[in-house]
């Protein structure tokens, strides 16, 4: 009799066990297989979502803003990079770009972005670094080129060959202007 008693409290309690496993899992693997913001390539950004943007700039020395402000290179929003006057300061955008699970991981990446020159005062060469980090923003450089902004039209700059990294599915894109005032526009992303 008392056999029988704690056989069904067993099964009541493995059942119950069992119930939260499946739930565990099941919703840990929804939050796994469906990252917030998990893209397939290509990617083609014009700054319109400014949420996925963010901003870095040093306060008295440079400043950034993603949205409506001046002349696009398409659309309405573009990334406005301000370090002017000269000093030592940049003014940086950076987005995230997560791979979807389930999809292959790329050897190298090729991405774009559209750059112009604020016209100042002063003319000044505008200068901008185009970088690539692995993971998060302050992961390592894997792709890094300088350059020069002297037109104020839309000029199409390409980044440096983009080794993906084999240790995460996330790199980070970041543009940053020093020595003057530009605008990015239209990143595009391919692998």
């Amino acid at each position: 009799m008392f056999r029988h008693l704690f056989r069904r409290e067993r099964l009541g309690r493995s059942r119950w066990v069992a119930a939260a496993v499946l739930t565990l899992t099941a919703v840990a693997g929804l939050s796994i297989a469906s990252p917030a913001h998990a893209e397939a390539f290509p990617i083609s950004d014009t700054f319109d979502d400014s949420r996925l943007w963010t901003i870095e700039e040093v306060p008295g020395a440079s400043s950034a803003f993603v949205g409506t402000l001046g002349e696009a290179h398409t659309r309405s929003n573009a990334a406005y990079l301000d370090a002017y006057p000269l000093g030592p300061a940049e003014a940086r955008v950076f987005r995230a770009i997560t791979l979807n699970n389930g999809a292959s991981v790329p050897t190298t990446c090729q991405a774009s972005v559209w750059l112009r020159n604020v016209p100042m005062p002063e003319n000044f060469n505008v200068q901008a670094h185009l970088r690539v980090h692995s993971g998060g923003p302050t992961g390592q450089i894997i792709s890094v080129i300088g350059a020069n902004i002297n037109s104020t039209g839309w000029t199409q700059r390409n980044f440096a060959a983009i080794p993906w990294p084999g240790n995460t599915r996330t790199i980070t894109v970041e543009i940053a202007a020093y020595h003057g005032v530009a605008m990015a526009d239209d990143l595009t992303v391919s692998c």
